[in-house]
C-alpha cells in the first residue's frame, strides 16, 4: 500500500484515544517503514542493508559474519543475500579469518561510509517528516519507550 493510501485508511479508522496502542503502533510502523524504505531506496539500499551498515559503522573492528547474522536476527543464508550486493558495490569487504578459513569478517569500506552517511541524512529527513508534531524531548522519550518495548520482546516471548 502506498503511503498516501495508508494515511487515508488511517483516517477512516479514526485514530483517537479509543484506538488500542498495539493497533496504532502497527499502523504507524507500516507508514514509517514505507517512508524509510523510500529514503533508503533513493540511496540504493534496502532497510536491512542500511541496518547492517549502521552495525558495521558502530564497531571499531571488523565483525564476524555470524555475529552480524545474530545481531540482525536473520539466518546466515539470508544475511548473505544482503552482503553480496553491498560487496559487489564496494560498500563492504569480507575477509577470511586466517585462523579459521570458514569464518569471515565484514568491514564497512570508505565508499560504504559515504553511502551510509547519505542514507542517514535521508533517513533523518524522513523521520523529521514522520515526527513533525513532536519536539526533540518528545522524540527522545518516544525512542526510549519504543526501545524498552523492543528489548522486552525476548522476555515476553518466553511468557
Amino acid at each position: 500500500m502506498d503511503p498516501e493510501a495508508h494515511e487515508r485508511a488511517v483516517d477512516r479508522i479514526g485514530v483517537d484515544e479509543h484506538v488500542r496502542p498495539g493497533l496504532l503502533l502497527a499502523l504507524l510502523g507500516q507508514l514509517a517503514m514505507n517512508r524509510l524504505r523510500e529514503a533508503h531506496t533513493a540511496q540504493r539500499l534496502t532497510p536491512r542493508q542500511f541496518q547492517l551498515m549502521v552495525l558495521l559503522k558502530n564497531q571499531a573492528n571488523a565483525i564476524p559474519q555470524s555475529e552480524l547474522a545474530t545481531s540482525m536476527n536473520v539466518a546466515a543464508s539470508v544475511l548473505v543475500t544482503h552482503l553480496n550486493p553491498l560487496e559487489g558495490d564496494g560498500l563492504i569487504v569480507r575477509t577470511r579469518d586466517p585462523q579459521d578459513r570458514r569464518r569471515h569478517f565484514v568491514t564497512l569500506t570508505e565508499l560504504g561510509g559515504v553511502r551510509l552517511a547519505a542514507a542517514e541524512r535521508a533517513q533523518c529527513e524522513a523521520e523529521d517528516r514522520l515526527f513533525i508534531t513532536l519536539e526533540s524531548g518528545e522524540r527522545e522519550q518516544l525512542r526510549a519507550l519504543l526501545s524498552r518495548v523492543y528489548t522486552s520482546m525476548d522476555i515476553t516471548a518466553a511468557c
